[in-house]
């Protein structure tokens, strides 16, 4: 039978022992991206070094951290990571927590369980956070900065660009203000900006505030998903003299899209 592909998988929480053969401490922001600079290596050295790479499953973790704006931060770090050609497409798992069987029926909405919308069909920070990337453009520019991505979308020719405040599991990071400027783009007017943050497209605070119910009511269901939707940051325009020169102060583990535009 002809080999027609590569696929594997891998989360941030292996350990270097079972990924790489040897004892070593991987951050977890760098675990699944070093996998598959491995992989990429391996199939380079091959006899179908143009085969392609298919990552069909990767997450966050397992830390209790699926149902929080942690995801957003990682995620956009680990495709800073593994851009460049180095896979041919990787598929985050899951989508929905309410036809995931594997550990049995959730106790809770909120149960750290993989999906992106939880039970109820509430989104998390983690669906926002991908509603917000898809904004990025085809073509990736360069940039060496760990918590940032530019790219240019080839439709409009228009920069946007991603900026996270990266936690690790279990700590509690801290605000941090970033400084953005855009060279060479005289005729920007405005930048439109999209955050996703533990107060912004995150219906976490809400479920907790209700008491943290394990069955929430059909009205608090409701209530919960607008919650993420009214609260999420998307579109804010930015009108200033000068928008392509910016100051973002980003709480902890929060994810900002910035589009410049014409």
């Amino acid at each position: 039978m002809p080999l027609d592909f590569v696929s594997t998988h891998i989360y941030p929480n292996d350990t270097a022992l079972n990924v790489f053969g040897r004892e070593e401490k991987i951050p977890q922001s760098e675990m699944v991206a070093r996998a598959v600079r491995k992989v990429y290596s391996q199939v380079k050295a091959s006899a179908r070094p143009d085969l392609p790479i298919i990552w069909s499953e990767y997450n966050a973790g397992f830390d209790r951290v699926l149902d929080t704006p942690y995801v957003g931060p990682w995620l956009t770090n680990n495709i800073r990571q593994c851009s460049g050609g180095l896979v041919t497409e990787m598929s985050y798992w899951t989508f929905t927590d309410a036809f995931f069987e594997e550990e049995g029926v959730f106790k809770s909405p909120f149960s750290n369980g993989f999906g992106l919308i939880a039970t109820g069909g509430i989104p998390k920070a983690s669906f926002y956070a991908f509603k917000i990337l898809r904004l990025l453009g085809d073509q990736q520019l360069a940039l060496n900065h760990p918590s940032a991505l530019a790219t240019v979308r080839s439709a409009d020719h228009s920069v946007v660009t991603a900026i996270w405040n990266y936690a690790p599991p279990n700590e509690t990071g801290s605000t941090k203000t970033f400084d953005v400027q855009l060279k060479g783009a005289p005729q920007t007017r405005y930048a439109r900006i999209h955050l996703v943050d533990e107060d912004h497209g995150s219906p976490l605070k809400e479920w907790e505030a209700m008491g943290s119910p394990s069955f929430p009511s059909w009205q608090q269901q409701a209530k919960l998903r607008l919650v993420g939707e009214q609260s999420l940051v998307e579109g804010l325009t930015v009108v200033q003299k000068d928008p392509t020169s910016l100051s973002l102060e980003l709480k902890p583990n929060a994810l900002v899209v910035v589009e410049y535009e014409r």
